[in-house]
């Protein structure tokens, strides 16, 4: 009877000589959690591994999978939209209007693939992880939605370098999570359940992907309920007036 890592292995082996070349198994029990993160406006009950869309940067396009990381800074980065979810005010054609916030979900596992920079540009940097569809276990992934994280604001200033100007983007956001082990926001902090404030500050780049090569501040400190409330609760307060309102202050 085959084990799990023979079945994930032997999906490794049938991929695409660069998959197979630049992807590195790694298992649940060795990690120092043994589940993954994911963020999204809107999370689905199943998690389904696909293709990744046509118009991603250099990246493979021949595994299905779903992308995770195991820190939230990670996710945010290989959201990629975040800033654009929080400066669009445009209401898609199926009515769905950006409120400012997305839900944290856990996904457990008990394999995964991990790409390097060959399959993946910023791999190393996010943290990237791959669940993947190795088995009929794991078909689907479902999600445990643990936690809300929105961006309360974002500030752009010039910064020179002699006779060169880049741009510095800075976000400040709220997060709260209920997941008992806690959470990492990045590899060095681990966030216990509770309410937190963070910062990211990224220069030479915008808060799309916030790529941490860039990055030169990356802080989530504990806050209070009341804190975290106050800052969400303008949107709550205002929902009646969406069309008005910049897409930060919608949930």
């Amino acid at each position: 009877m085959p084990t799990d890592r023979d079945l994930i292995d032997h999906w490794v082996s049938i991929q695409s000589k660069e998959a197979q070349k630049n992807l590195t198994v790694q298992a649940a029990k060795d990690q120092p959690l043994p589940f993954t993160l994911h963020i999204d406006k809107n999370t689905p009950k199943e998690f389904t591994p696909r293709m990744p869309p046509s118009a991603g940067e250099k990246e493979n396009f021949t595994a299905a999978r779903v992308t995770c990381a195991d820190t939230i800074v990670g996710c945010i980065q290989g959201y990629g939209r975040a800033e654009i979810d929080f400066l669009d005010t445009y209401v898609s054609d199926d009515n769905e209007t950006f409120r400012g916030g997305y839900t944290i979900s856990r996904l457990d596992y008990e394999h995964r693939v991990i790409p390097d920079k060959k399959l993946v540009p910023h791999a190393e940097e996010s943290g990237e992880v791959w669940l993947v569809s190795y088995s009929p276990e794991t078909v689907g992934y479902k999600p445990k939605q643990i936690g809300k994280l929105f961006i309360k604001e974002i500030v752009y200033s010039p910064k020179y370098n002699g006779t060169k100007r880049d741009m510095v983007s800075q976000a400040v956001g709220y997060l709260t999570h209920n997941n008992k082990e806690g959470i990492y926001w990045d590899v060095n902090t681990l966030c216990a359940p509770g309410y937190y404030k963070f910062m990211l500050s990224v220069t030479g780049n915008t808060a799309t992907s916030y790529d941490p090569s860039k990055r030169e501040i990356s802080s989530c400190v504990p806050c209070t309920e009341q804190e975290f409330n106050s800052a969400k609760k303008v949107s709550a307060a205002m929902l009646s007036h969406q069309d008005v309102l910049p897409p930060s202050l919608r949930w």
